[in-house]
């Protein structure tokens, strides 16, 4: 993983340094940034990395809540990204959920 915890771990926060003591186990694994951005590739490199035996993601699914957690900083109101086919099939047979957030540029004023 590019970053793990267990239950019950105590991390410090930032930047005041408070204890927090973790509610649930996460495993994590980043892609490399793109700029421009390419979901697609990002979603390639990933899964790319991992098992592609079927049985073991139906374990996992079976006993962890599998999710693809996206950010996305937009440089213009008007960007849009999207997922081929390939991917969105890879992501289901796997039974790993999409989430992401889009960060748009602020306008001042």
């Amino acid at each position: 993983p590019t970053h793990a915890r267990t239950k019950g771990e105590v991390t410090l926060g930032k930047p005041l340094g408070r204890q927090y003591v973790a509610k649930t186990g996460t495993w994590h694994f980043n892609a490399s940034p793109r700029s421009p951005s390419d979901l697609d590739a990002q979603v390639s490199e990933i899964f790319a990395a991992l098992s592609q035996d079927a049985q073991v993601w139906e374990q996992l699914s079976l006993h962890f809540e599998l999710d693809l957690f996206c950010g996305v900083f937009m440089a213009a109101s008007s960007h849009g990204i999207g997922l081929c086919s390939e991917n969105l099939r890879l992501l289901g047979e796997r039974r790993v959920s999409m989430e992401c957030c889009v960060y748009a540029p602020c306008s001042e004023g």
